[in-house]
């Protein structure tokens, strides 16, 4: 009796096994690949390693630097000077804040890989970023760079010509009365609950419809950090 279809039951399945150690490699080497192209070397290099359940460390000196830091700015404008900066990092590595180039505080961050910060801004534009640093005192390049400005000042509201405390008009074609003023460009301006923005020279205008008698007229001008001015006039109007 011929061997020769043992012999060839034998091929196939190592020509079957084959096939598939091969395709095994190719999916690796793809999804390595992809890594490498995310997240650059030295942090791919980190993330294989938690991946496979490996300290990067272990009998090795880690000179691996930890994650790139990524700050998470809630609001660009504030008149507040204390700052809450959250962000995440690297799980227990140390991430020191930067606000123009002065290190303001470091922050240990927790295992779910999360952090949070605060510090005390300038008046101004403040340019604000972050490195981390891990226990082998590897240190990680500087995240990118948040400005926040700190505005304390309260705006200035001013009146067009003809505009005072209290204004009568006296005619059907004072009905429509146009409120003009000057305050900080680009706020908010309210009149009596109806709003518009400033021009880019701080200058707004607005035609108000007036009732016959008393009409009492809110303006408020509040700017992007949340200062605020409030001014009333006084319109008596007669037909």
């Amino acid at each position: 009796m011929s061997d020769r279809p043992v012999v060839s039951r034998l091929v196939k399945r190592e020509k079957q096994k084959l096939i598939k150690q091969t395709w095994i490699a190719v999916i690796l080497s793809t999804g390595l690949l992809v890594i490498f192209i995310l997240f650059g070397i030295p942090n791919a290099a980190r993330i294989i390693a938690l991946i496979a359940g490996s300290n990067p460390t272990s009998g090795l000196s880690d000179s691996i630097p930890p994650l790139v830091p990524v700050l998470q700015i809630a609001q660009r404008h504030t008149n507040q000077a204390e700052f809450t900066i959250r962000g995440i990092a690297e799980a227990k590595s140390q991430v020191i804040i930067v606000r123009n180039e002065l290190e303001l505080d470091s922050v240990t961050v927790g295992d779910d890989g999360i952090f949070e910060s605060s510090i005390e801004l300038e008046e101004g534009e403040n340019s604000i970023s972050a490195y981390s640093v891990d226990g082998a005192n590897n240190q990680s390049q500087p995240s990118k760079t948040e400005v926040v400005t700190l505005d304390t000042k309260i705006p200035e509201l001013t009146f067009g010509e003809g505009i005072s405390a209290e204004v009568s008009a006296v005619g059907k074609d004072k009905q429509y009365f146009t409120i003009t003023g000057q305050t900080k460009p680009g706020a908010k301006v309210t009149i009596n609950e109806r709003f518009l923005f400033a021009k880019a020279d701080g200058s707004f205008s607005y035609r108000y419809r007036l009732n016959e008698g008393d009409n009492q007229i809110k303006i408020i001008a509040e700017d992007k950090a949340g200062n605020r001015v409030e001014q009333s006039i006084l319109i008596k109007f007669r037909p």
